[in-house]
């Protein structure tokens, strides 16, 4: 399973190249037309000995470095964030898989929402029903989580230094563990509601986990969510406006709504593969997140050591 995960990511890691070296030939027919253009508009100057100097000289050596930046800049900064936009799309696709295999096998209960646990957990004072219990379990086994995420991040930090990439893989590692301790659970508890709670317990912990990844302190978080999508649709919303009335940041904002987009897009397919998956196969289902995460933190490793 493993190897599948990480196969997956270096064929996405392909399809990421493709587009990044698409968008760098762009850049690069833009940048090579605007230093055209100043070339064209430098002024002509005197020198001393009374003799026109042409600035077509000039004009040409600030094209040529401009086309150098072009060429070198767009890459570079394209393949160093290549393994961190994997990670987010990655980890949105698990999170939309574990929360929704969970949501079905727990009776319509959240594991990497708390939001809709909280408004549940505030109806049931007026209605109560039998997934109460369930839902405060999750929230305390996301809290735990999320201690166990500044916990690994902290363990990692080498002499007061943040490592983040290391500090991510460490925390994914962890969020694997706990997937791997439900699945273990599920193989020696026979009794329905026992493996109900360690569903509850276990995969609420895991997504705990990985909330906290966008959220741990300096360079170590993520930043952007990967459990919760509301925000991010948000962003994606203003992104989109921004990008059609192209008042954006240039490389970076597109870059930000194409990790949005993707973010979305496969948060979705990996709540109906997870619901599908649960229908079929059961709550083993959840060893395809596992090979996910230990792909990602394989894949991730390898790029950026």
């Amino acid at each position: 399973m493993t190897l599948i995960g990480y196969s997956f990511l270096r064929s996405w890691d392909s399809c990421l190249g493709s587009l990044s070296c698409a968008r760098g030939v762009a850049v690069q027919r833009r940048r090579t037309r605007a230093s055209a253009e100043a070339a064209v508009n430098v002024p002509v100057r005197e020198d001393h000995s009374g003799r026109k100097a042409a600035a077509g000289f000039l004009g040409s050596e600030l094209m040529r470095r401009l086309l150098a930046r072009s060429m070198r800049e767009p890459f570079r900064s394209r393949l160093r964030s290549r393994p961190a936009m994997s990670m987010f799309v990655v980890l949105s696709a698990v999170a939309g898989f574990v929360d929704a295999a969970c949501f079905l096998a727990l009776s319509k209960v959240f594991t990497a929402h708390v939001t809709g646990n909280l408004a549940a957990l505030a109806s049931a004072l007026v209605k109560p029903d039998e997934t109460t219990a369930l839902r405060v379990a999750v929230i305390v086994a996301f809290a735990g989580g999320g201690v166990c995420a500044v916990v690994a991040a902290r363990i990692i930090t080498i002499d007061g230094r943040a490592a983040p990439m290391r500090a991510r893989r460490a925390v994914i590692l962890v969020e694997a563990a706990w997937l791997a301790l439900l699945l273990a659970s599920q193989a020696v508890l026979s009794d329905g509601t026992w493996a109900r709670y360690a569903v509850a317990l276990c995969a609420g912990a895991a997504m705990g986990c990985q909330s906290a990844l966008s959220k741990l302190p300096g360079e170590l978080g993520m930043g952007t969510p990967t459990t919760v999508m509301t925000s991010n649709f948000s962003a994606w919303t203003i992104a989109l406006v921004e990008r059609m009335t192209r008042r954006h940041d240039g490389d970076r904002h597109d870059r930000t709504l194409v990790q949005l987009s993707l973010q979305l897009l496969l948060f979705v397919a990996g709540a109906a593969a997870g619901a599908l998956g649960l229908h079929r196969f059961g709550i083993a289902v959840l060893g395809v997140p596992l090979a996910l995460l230990l792909g990602v933190v394989l894949f991730c490793g390898r790029r950026h050591d």
